[in-house]
């Protein structure tokens, strides 16, 4: 999996010029969908520890275990090897 820097993209998409022809309005709607679309894929792509099927929810107050790597991290935390709890069996 290839990451992304979501805020650069979102800084890049801020910064497209507005085509000639199209309205301001007409501009910012599709450019607000994509940076949606961004955030959306940020925030999928990999998720933080609280969300990840390897954290030990009752390992611990303010920092948990990870049974991935066997180290102490925090909610927000994230590496690249997380893997979503799964929400439906």
């Amino acid at each position: 999996m290839e990451l992304i820097n979501a805020q650069a993209v979102r800084h890049a998409v801020c910064n497209v010029d507005i085509p000639d022809g199209v309205t301001e309005e007409q501009f910012y709607a599709v450019m607000n969908n994509v940076a949606g679309a961004v955030n959306k894929m940020s925030a999928a792509a990999i998720p933080n520890c609280a969300e990840c099927k390897h954290w030990d929810a009752a390992s611990g107050l303010t920092a948990r275990k990870c049974d991935k790597w066997g180290a102490y991290t925090k909610q927000f935390d994230y590496c690249s090897y997380g893997e979503a709890m799964r929400t439906c069996r």
